[in-house]
């Protein structure tokens, strides 16, 4: 166990948790010298470790990761999420085989059957909700022709990139004229990665932790990182951006095509994450000076 900062699990507490559900809001972070406190009070993990999991251990005390709860095995588990934490067990043979869980079992009413009258009474009591919520389809089921007709409806259906586009556009639209800010989702793992470019090029790239992802409302795309006064536009790309076969699909391609020709005089960078991650340093600037050429 360590005791870690109390000011720093207050500001984690006040600007990264959610409170309502217990997660890692990764939007509202919008210092870096936060991520560096947290990456420095958890200097154990290596540099592909989440977010998440650092903060998980600071405002839980940890300075390790946990081992197996299985009797004599010390493997390492794995980390979940922020709200559920690390599993348990490394594997399902331990977890299966672990004294623990059945000791846990033997407390359920595991063997016991409801009687009729329990029964009745539960389903009468999930009648009566529904009626109040007004959910009328309890019980019932569509015809197997419906649901043909449902599934065939848009299947091989493919829409045209005008609408896609108008379909950005308003979902921007709606969402400035809701609460005047645009906060989109972003993947916070990255965020270490595109601090460390700034610092060895000394760039001062635009991303989601520092001033927000830059939006292009006339294409309704979201930037990973831009720089205005060096004109360089990095986007950071995780697998579900590749094919089976490792290829850029079809539409981030395209993607990119309707960037560069809106931004004609800015480099344009695309960052595999799977390679970036498990490159050196030196791979890493070697691969950043290539595409800046």
């Amino acid at each position: 166990m360590k005791n870690y900062n109390k000011n720093l699990k207050q500001l984690i507490e006040n600007k990264i948790l959610n409170k309502r559900n217990g997660t890692v809001k990764g939007n509202l972070i919008r210092s870096n010298k936060l991520f560096e406190k947290i990456i420095n009070a958890t200097n154990f993990f290596d540099e592909n470790t989440t977010i998440s999991e650092r903060i998980y251990c600071i405002m839980n005390n940890l300075n390790k990761k946990p081992i197996c709860k299985k009797d004599f095995c010390n493997n390492l588990v794995k980390f979940y999420s922020y709200r559920k934490g690390y599993l348990l067990y490394c594997s399902y043979d331990c977890a299966y085989k672990s004294k623990y869980r059945k000791e846990k079992l033997k407390k359920l009413n595991l063997g016991k059957k409801c009687s009729i009258e329990t029964k009745k009474k539960m389903s009468n009591t999930l009648k009566e909700k529904y009626k109040k919520e007004g959910f009328h389809w309890k019980g019932k089921h569509h015809k197997k022709e419906s649901k043909i007709k449902m599934s065939n409806t848009r299947k091989g259906k493919k829409f045209s990139k005008k609408w896609c586009e108008n379909i950005r556009k308003g979902l921007i639209k709606r969402t400035l004229n809701f609460n005047g800010k645009l906060f989109p989702n972003f993947n916070i793992d990255s965020i270490q990665h595109l601090n460390w470019i700034n610092e060895q090029f000394n760039l001062n790239g635009q991303h989601g932790c520092k001033d927000g992802e830059y939006c292009i409302k006339k294409l309704g795309y979201f930037l990973d990182f831009i720089d205005f006064k060096n004109r360089i536009i990095i986007e950071w790309d995780e697998e579900k951006h590749y094919t089976i076969d490792g290829n850029l699909k079809e539409k981030d391609i395209q993607r990119q095509k309707e960037i560069e020709n809106y931004f004609p005089d800015f480099k344009f960078i695309r960052i595999r994450e799977k390679n970036f991650i498990l490159s050196s340093n030196k791979e890493k600037i070697n691969y950043i000076k290539r595409c800046m050429k």
